[in-house]
């Protein structure tokens, strides 16, 4: 209902659980982009493959816990209280 305080999209309608999994996706994408040190990346030619390989799997690996907390909160939305 409208003016009752509740967020947009709470409730019974809410959202399908093909949107939540395709936001998931969306949020997570975005997350790995945003931290690529892209600049270290792009402007130094003298980048090494090994030392690109080594950056790109600490990144991965430090970015699971967030993106499976984001996931979890956003599935399981009560878990954050």
């Amino acid at each position: 209902m409208a003016g009752d305080g509740a967020p947009a999209g709470a409730g019974r309608g809410g959202m399908s659980k093909a949107g939540k999994a395709r936001l998931v996706l969306l949020l997570a994408s975005i997350w790995f982009v945003v931290t690529l040190p892209l600049p270290w990346l792009v402007g130094n030619p003298d980048v090494s493959e090994s030392s690109l390989y080594t950056v790109l799997g600490i990144i991965g690996v430090m970015s699971i816990p967030f993106v499976v907390l984001g996931a979890v909160w956003m599935l399981k939305p009560e878990l954050t209280t």
